[in-house]
């Protein structure tokens, strides 16, 4: 997927795939809006992460 606007930071809050109580992973990556920041964080981190907690855009 290809994106032309402006990239933005997003920050995503993960539990990783192998859990652990009260372990959290945190990514961030470039994309133009929410779901292309979930696709990306899908494709770079797959296999690594049971479930997405949030996906929030960092304020600049």
């Amino acid at each position: 997927m290809s994106f032309y606007g402006e990239w933005e930071t997003w920050k995503v809050v993960y539990q990783p795939a192998t859990p652990s109580p009260g372990v959290r992973g945190v990514a961030f990556v470039e994309a133009g809006d929410r779901g292309h920041a979930m696709q990306v964080f899908r494709e770079q981190y797959a296999g690594q992460f049971f479930t997405v907690e949030s996906c929030e855009k960092l304020i600049k």
